[in-house]
């Protein structure tokens, strides 16, 4: 009996690219899968075999423009540079008590 569906692991090994690729390919929901509860994903072998081969016939701009683009980029805090403390600031500075030079 043929199967239908593979776990991911499986897939990449059969296909010959990183496991960590197949799944990110899952998770932005491009690659052709059923999810069995939460966390387990199957590959439908035939929709991912003709998947990765219209996708390795793209280029790389047409790639680009197909992932989606993170949106929590513009979240992330600036680099503070010569931090003084490192960890919990002190009582002095969180609240606010050292008076400053003039």
């Amino acid at each position: 009996m043929d199967e239908v569906f593979e776990s991911i692991a499986k897939f990449s090994k059969r296909v010959s690219l990183p496991e960590r690729l197949i799944r990110a390919l899952v998770k932005q929901g491009q690659l052709p899968h059923v999810m069995l509860g939460a966390c387990h994903a199957k590959v439908h072998i035939e929709a991912g075999l003709e998947f990765l081969k219209t996708f390795s016939n793209q280029n790389a701009n047409q790639i680009a423009m197909s992932m989606p683009v993170p949106i929590n980029i513009a979240a992330i805090p600036p680099m503070v540079k010569n931090k003084k403390h490192k960890g919990r600031l002190p009582d002095k500075v969180r609240l606010g008590l050292i008076e400053k030079a003039r």
